[in-house]
């Protein structure tokens, strides 16, 4: 078996692409075909070797007439997906005109009276602009011999039978009524349609840390390049504050980088030469060349932007069960309605009551709302929790939420800001004053995220140009020389490298040791700020 996924766009509702779906599964070629609606993809297993591209618009044009756009899956960034598109302004200005005719004919009513001609034209051409599509879809099922009972059709009998009714004549006008469904229906589809794109933009921004361009080292000269061009054995170098574009061996320099987009840590890591770095981290400190280890394509971060794509493949019980509720719901809705104005009209002798309830009984059970909203609720919080920067990579993981009895929580950047700060001083030997002074003075010019916190915005110019013979030894900390006097700042273990005794200190926190001139001289202790709201985080967990 092989299996493909295709980009697939031009699809006017979730119930378009079911169908779609559907007539898929119903091919000898394809073991199994799966539509992706909000995520624009379509997955499919062959039996044998894959169908052309014409081929499968082809099968989904004999069950669909929507202008249906199929490609290869891309995986360069997409751009900006635009909230009013063509089709989303047009439908936007269909439902002003709608509701414009709608009121205008309304305010008529009273001086000009509910049958003049006037009023009942005005609410004609309002019906006429906003049914069209959903008429043509009834038409389109039934040229294509498929199934016409779904919520297109209960919606144009609602409506129109909001205006046959107005033939009886004794009967109370509901011109307003039918027009009002319909205009609720088309406004319903856009807000929908919003959402989705919305949600869309919130999980490509989320997962999208795919580097634009990688400075390759060819020969004598550095080039910019596509990432997706960068070949085994390449030798990319890494600016600061860039995105690593492929996974690789540090073969040149050292820094720290930021691997938070991956393992979600926001502690820094430090990282030195012989270290294995992975696509997706930036780089916040340092300089460092890497020689690529894995294509683009089965880079990590590829890796987890093609999980998080298809997402829409796995599907939650839940929304499974609503594409094959749908098909039989629709039906019965139908026949209840049927039912009820003839037995009604039977027993009454009463039809304009009949036929106007049934009506209603049609626009009650319609179910839009219901086919709509599972898919999109999903949706909207995998989308919702993606704006947080939390990735869900299907909507079937987030049933399994339910099931969950143990949470294991990662501290910095969770349970706390993963901002580091100053929380406690102790010098050895010097008062506090210089200690901060020499502290500073080591850290002046470092990009570190630690000196970053030790200096706290401060203006450190004053050190910078007073200290020289600056030294950063990765993983470990610096040495400066400041008014004469030799500083190292760092772990215990760059003291000792150095010949200087430091106690063992035990404490929660991150410790940098100081030295001046080859004798220590205390340490400073630096805390992650706790959330405001992690107890009360915590105990909701609970």
């Amino acid at each position: 078996m092989i299996k493909k996924t295709y980009q697939i766009s031009g699809f006017d509702c979730p119930n378009c692409a079911s169908k779609s779906e559907k007539h898929l599964n119903t091919k000898e070629e394809i073991e199994s075909a799966v539509i992706d609606f909000n995520n624009e993809r379509l997955f499919i297993t062959y039996k044998d070797e894959p169908l052309p591209i014409e081929k499968i618009k082809e099968i989904i044009g004999e069950v669909e007439d929507d202008p249906i756009v199929i490609k290869p899956l891309e995986s360069k960034k997409k751009e900006k997906e635009k909230l009013f598109d063509k089709d989303a302004i047009i439908i936007l200005i269909r439902i002003i005109i709608v509701i414009a005719l709608m009121i205008t004919a309304k305010i008529l009513e009273s001086p000009l009276g509910e049958r003049s001609w006037v009023v009942i034209m005005l609410y004609s051409i309002a019906l006429a602009i906003g049914i069209y599509d959903v008429i043509w879809e009834v038409i389109s099922n039934i040229i294509h011999k498929i199934n016409p009972i779904d919520e297109h059709l209960l919606m144009s009998i609602s409506c129109l039978g909001a205006f046959l009714i107005a033939l009886f004549p004794d009967a109370e006008t509901v011109f307003f009524d039918g027009v009002m469904v319909l205009a609720l229906f088309q406004i319903g589809e856009l807000i929908e349609e919003i959402l989705s794109k919305k949600s869309k933009e919130a999980i490509r921004n989320a997962i999208d840390l795919r580097a634009d361009i990688a400075h390759v080292i060819r020969g004598d000269n550095v080039i910019d390049v596509n990432p997706e061009e960068l070949a085994i054995g390449d030798s990319i170098i890494i600016k600061v504050g860039e995105i690593i574009p492929a996974d690789g061996l540090l073969v040149s320099g050292s820094g720290n980088i930021d691997t938070s987009s991956l393992t979600g840590e926001a502690l820094p890591v430090s990282v030195k030469e012989g270290d294995h770095i992975l696509s997706g981290s930036i780089l916040s400190s340092g300089s460092i060349t890497i020689k690529v280890e894995k294509e683009f394509s089965s880079s990590t971060i590829s890796k987890i932007m093609e999980l998080v794509e298809n997402s829409g493949e796995k599907k939650s019980k839940v929304d499974k069960f609503i594409t094959r509720f749908a098909r039989i719901y629709t039906p019965i809705i139908l026949l209840i309605a049927t039912l009820f104005v003839l037995i009604m009209g039977l027993v009454t002798k009463n039809w304009q009551t009949a036929l106007y309830n049934g009506v209603f009984i049609l626009i009650i059970g319609c179910p839009c709302a219901i086919v709509i909203s599972i898919p999109l609720a999903y949706f909207a919080g995998i989308g919702l929790a993606s704006k947080n920067g939390i990735i869900v990579k299907g909507a079937s993981h987030l049933d399994q939420l339910c099931h969950v009895s143990t949470l294991f929580i990662d501290k910095t950047g969770t349970l706390t800001y993963g901002n580091f700060g100053v929380s406690k001083v102790v010098a050895e030997g010097i008062s506090e004053e210089d200690f901060y002074n020499y502290l500073l003075a080591a850290e002046s010019k470092s990009t570190h995220p630690i000196a970053m916190a030790i200096i706290n915005n401060r203006n450190v110019d004053e050190y910078v140009l007073n200290t020289s013979g600056y030294e950063e030894y990765a993983g470990l900390g610096v040495k400066t020389i400041y008014q004469k006097h030799v500083i190292y700042a760092g772990s215990k273990k760059l003291l000792d490298n150095q010949g200087i005794n430091a106690p063992e200190i035990n404490e929660e926190g991150t410790i940098v040791y100081l030295a001046v001139d080859g004798k220590y001289a205390g340490y400073t202790l630096l805390n992650d700020e706790i959330r405001e709201n992690s107890q009360q985080f915590i105990n909701k967990m609970k």
